[in-house]
């Protein structure tokens, strides 16, 4: 399968840079796959798994709220969180999930209701992709 070139950030680093042959991210329109040779594109990012394939070997991945561009043959992808499911601490997520689940239970300003929730939709995620 034909490679093209990669780069995924967050705040904190740069996750990963180099050759890819697929990359599965899930937007806000749904789940995009980009290949070599895809159109130029831009998208929002949502809570979700994502999938590289680089190498020939699959990686999975819980990533988080950004945005990817694809132009001139070159994805990059910009997260707000972004772990490999090798890499997940489970059990800090459940911790985050039963603390977010706790603040829910209580009555909370909308803003703040709404960061809960986040919290919540990304420790979950987490937790899923560790468990595949």
């Amino acid at each position: 399968m034909k490679a093209f070139e990669l780069q995924i950030v967050t705040p904190d680093r740069e996750v990963f840079n180099g050759q890819a042959e697929s990359v599965l991210v899930p937007t806000s329109e749904g789940v995009i796959e980009i290949l070599a040779d895809h159109i130029d594109y831009m998208a929002i990012i949502n809570v979700g798994k994502m999938r590289l394939i680089v190498g020939g070997n699959s990686k999975t991945a819980a990533c988080s709220d950004g945005f990817m561009t694809v132009s001139g043959g070159k994805a990059r992808i910009i997260c707000t969180t972004f772990e490999f499911a090798d890499e997940i601490d489970v059990e800090r997520a459940n911790r985050s999930k039963a603390k977010a689940e706790e603040r829910l239970a209580t009555k909370l300003d909308e803003r703040t209701e709404k960061l809960v929730k986040a919290k919540l939709a990304r420790a979950l995620n987490r937790i899923k992709v560790a468990e595949l």
